[in-house]
């Protein structure tokens, strides 16, 4: 019987140890998202963009490269680029360097660019 009792015990510490490694593990993954999400924050901040905006740049994402995606963006009139989709809908942004900063950051991470209404 007292084998019994010990062996309850056992599996009881057992449990519980279990569990607080859980929780210890559940802090230090909460952790790690605050981390990821301040670095995100930081290195590569939310990219605002319309619906239609962000369906053509991904669009120019699968089918070119960036360089020629900004030499179209900056040159709309030049014949070397009539062939690709139209980027009007980009007329609103302007030409600087930090706008090209972004819509580079918005290349390699897609997932930062945020829709917002036109």
């Amino acid at each position: 019987m007292e084998y019994e009792v010990d062996e309850e015990q056992r599996l009881r510490d057992e449990i519980t140890q279990l569990r607080d490694e859980i929780r210890d593990l559940h802090l230090k993954l909460e952790h790690s998202y605050v981390a990821h999400d301040q670095d995100m924050k930081r290195y590569a901040p939310t990219i605002e963009m319309t619906e239609e905006q962000k369906d053509v740049f991904l669009l120019y994402k699968k089918m070119t490269w960036f360089s020629l995606f900004l030499s179209k963006l900056n040159e709309p009139d030049n014949q070397e680029f009539s062939t690709l989709p139209d980027l009007s809908c980009f007329d609103n942004w302007g030409i600087s360097k930090e706008r090209e900063i972004e819509l580079m950051q918005a290349w390699i991470h897609p997932e930062i660019i945020k829709v917002v209404d036109e």
